[in-house]
C-alpha cells in the first residue's frame, strides 16, 4: 500500500470512529470502545509518521511563516497548517480526557 493510500485509509478510519463516538454519547460502553478505537487510530498514525515516509511525517503539521504577507494571507500554507495543528490538539485533548475519565 502506498503512503498516500495509507494516509487516506487513516483519515477514513479516524473520521468513522470520531463520528460514531460523537453519535454514541448516550451508549456508555459503546462510546468508550469507539473512543479506544480513536486512540488506536491515532497511535497507528504516530507509527506511520515514525516510519520515515515524507508524506506521513509530523513536520507537515507545523506551520512555516516565511513568505506570509498581507496579500497572500488567505492562501498561505501556514494558515491551513495552523488549523490542522489546532484540530489535532483538540482531538488529542478530547480523546485524552475521555480515556482518563474511563
Amino acid at each position: 500500500m502506498t503512503a498516500m493510500n495509507q494516509l487516506r485509509t487513516y483519515h477514513a478510519l479516524l473520521a468513522a470512529f470520531v463520528c460514531a463516538a460523537f453519535f454514541a454519547t448516550d451508549w456508555g460502553r459503546i462510546h468508550s470502545w469507539l473512543g479506544y478505537g480513536v486512540v488506536a487510530v491515532l497511535l497507528i498514525r504516530l507509527g506511520l509518521a515514525l516510519s520515515g515516509a515524507h508524506q506521513l511525517g509530523l513536520m507537515r503539521f507545523y506551520p512555516h511563516f516565511e513568505g506570509l504577507k498581507l496579500n497572500n494571507l488567505a492562501t498561505h500554507p501556514a494558515i491551513s497548517h495552523t488549523l490542522l495543528l489546532a484540530i489535532a490538539a483538540c482531538l488529542l485533548t478530547v480523546t485524552g480526557t475521555g480515556v482518563a475519565m474511563d
